[in-house]
């Protein structure tokens, strides 16, 4: 054994210096680009750039310095007023022609940087270090969500005709939402009056299974169970996906399921009779949270919405159990997007229906993919450090299509890389707003993930 690994050391200390001969050269193209920026007086443009370079070579001092960087006491620090500006000066009429410009040098860079790392990691397969090639192959997706190669090599396959090939996890995940949900446990009619029942003084029809309890006076009962098969399929598909052996919330979450109009107004004024701001804000929900955070109550519209709401709450609950509070929005908003969309295909329940400011073209969830590459090819949409820095109430319009977006990408290209991103993401309060578990778990600054998002996009939207 030990001469085996001996053996290896050779081949092994070929595939770091290969790939970091790769990096460099890559960083090289990255800096020719970014000095094109600077030329048209695209600043801003210019330090994504310079910074996706200095992260491919850390040892480029003039990438630092455009950065407003300076090496002192043995390290880079940033210094204030050091380095390109912040924001680009060309003229804004020529900025859309300059975006486009842009983005056809970038396509020229990321066939560079397909040709060599496919070159790489076939050279890595014939030594048999398949770790080193799987690494390569993934960053040839990076820079072409289409490559034939690539995509074979590691395990995608298509779970239709129509959608895009996938890895093995997201094609296991995506399956489990999609068709689980009508094996899993209905749960059992209850006779007991509960908490709700005795607020509204009314009866219930109600079914309880082992994580819920979902209640209604009107709905009829074979409803009921079809969400309790809804709520209990998330919460197992959440836990199998990440990697959860024991329950994230030990308490039963109750659906109370009411109708729209005077009723669920009603139940409003009840759960906030001193918060009259409050009360206002809810009745223009869907739905909202009583009692604690283990208690939903819904507008009931159409079946379809009242199943949405039921997948996207319990997956928002599990994921805010997951990361220990409800800090990051762009990530447990999002995920509950991506829940509820894939299994009830829907996707109308989420904070980008609610609220008068909601931008006209972004309110049916259906359009959001045609809606975003259209941003996109324009460069319009909001840069990803902005989405993550988002409170709930702004990831609406444009901004939560693309968080949504952004995740949806994640989950379906990455699900390795999310298991780490949500570990790494749950703290004291003390964290940035995802930024260090990005890094951490997908090996991308906001920026790369900007611009592997984007050219996902426009591939596949």
């Amino acid at each position: 054994m030990g001469e085996s690994r001996q053996a290896q050391d050779p081949d092994r200390r070929w595939s770091e210096e290969q790939l970091k001969r790769v990096q460099i050269s890559i960083a090289q193209k990255r800096k020719e680009l970014a000095k094109w920026l600077e030329r048209k007086q695209l600043f801003k443009w210019a330090r994504v750039e310079y910074g996706k370079a200095a992260r491919l070579n850390p040892d480029d001092r003039e990438d630092r310095e455009k950065l407003g960087m300076v090496f002192e006491d043995g390290s880079w620090q940033a210094r204030e007023g050091k380095g390109l500006p912040d924001e680009n000066k060309a003229k804004p009429a020529d900025l859309p022609d300059l975006w486009r410009a842009y983005w056809e040098r970038l396509a020229a860079l990321s066939k560079f940087a397909v040709k060599e790392m496919a070159s790489l990691a076939k050279s890595c397969e014939s030594r048999k270090l398949h770790e080193d090639a799987r690494r390569c192959w993934g960053i040839v997706l990076d820079y072409d969500p289409d490559h034939a190669d690539a995509l074979s090599r590691l395990g995608y396959k298509r779970l239709d005709a129509a959608g895009p090939p996938l890895p093995p996890e997201a094609r296991q995940f995506l399956t489990e939402l999609t068709k689980g949900w009508k094996s899993a446990p209905a749960g059992e009619e209850l006779s007991e009056e509960t908490a709700a029942e005795k607020a509204r003084s009314a009866r219930h029809r109600k079914v309880r299974s082992d994580h819920f309890l979902v209640e209604s006076s009107y709905v009829e009962m074979s409803e009921l169970h079809v969400l309790t098969q809804l709520a209990e399929n998330t919460f197992h598909a959440y836990h199998t996906f990440f990697g959860h052996s024991t329950p994230l919330v030990e308490d039963r979450i109750t659906f109370l399921v009411l109708r729209g109009g005077d009723e669920y107004d009603r139940f409003v004024d009840w759960s906030y009779p001193d918060d009259e701001a409050k009360r206002k804000f809810l009745k223009g929900l869907w739905s909202f949270l009583y009692e604690g955070n283990r208690s939903v109550a819904m507008r009931y519209d159409v079946r379809e919405h009242i199943r949405d709401q039921v997948v996207h709450r319990t997956a928002e609950a599990l994921a805010v159990a997951q990361l220990g509070s409800w800090e990051l929005p762009w990530i447990w908003e999002t995920l509950a997007m991506v829940f509820a969309r894939e299994t009830v295909g829907a996707g109308t329940y989420c904070i980008t229906m609610s609220g008068s400011t909601v931008a006209e073209a972004f309110k049916e969830p259906r359009e959001w993919p045609k809606k975003l590459r259209g941003i996109v090819e324009e460069g319009k949409d909001d840069d990803f450090r902005d989405v993550m820095k988002s409170s709930l109430n702004d990831l609406r319009g444009p901004r939560g299509a693309k968080a949504w977006s952004v995740m949806d990408f994640l989950m379906k290209t990455r699900p390795q890389g999310m298991r780490i991103l949500m570990s790494a993401s749950r703290g004291d309060g003390t964290r940035d707003r995802g930024e260090a578990a990005l890094g951490a778990s997908m090996g991308w600054s906001c920026e790369e993930l900007d611009e592997f998002w984007r050219r996902y996009v426009r591939q596949r939207y």
